[in-house]
């Protein structure tokens, strides 16, 4: 969660590695906006959701931006093991 004050609300996008965020239907996070934060939700993240993130706040006033990295640690458990047959 990201808390901005912020008069008029401002315009909230994300990118991943420098590309838009894809829409929680298309498989991508739930960034939903409140006057006073954003969030970013992952259901279950994966190994490919690991990346570096970008939240950039604008408004008629001014922008700002907030670089994130989020890791992937572990395995989910839908997850395939190189290597691994199923049982």
């Amino acid at each position: 969660m990201v808390v901005f004050p912020g008069t008029p609300k401002p315009k909230a996008n994300w990118t991943k590695d420098g590309k838009p965020v894809k829409k929680p239907i298309d498989g991508g996070p739930d960034t939903p906006m409140t006057p006073e934060f954003a969030n970013f939700k992952l259901k279950a993240a994966k190994r490919s959701d690991a990346g570096d993130y970008e939240l950039e706040l604008e408004n008629n006033i001014g922008k700002a931006k907030v670089p994130i990295t989020l890791k992937v640690i572990g395995k989910h458990e839908h997850e395939a093991q190189p290597g691994v047959q199923g049982a």
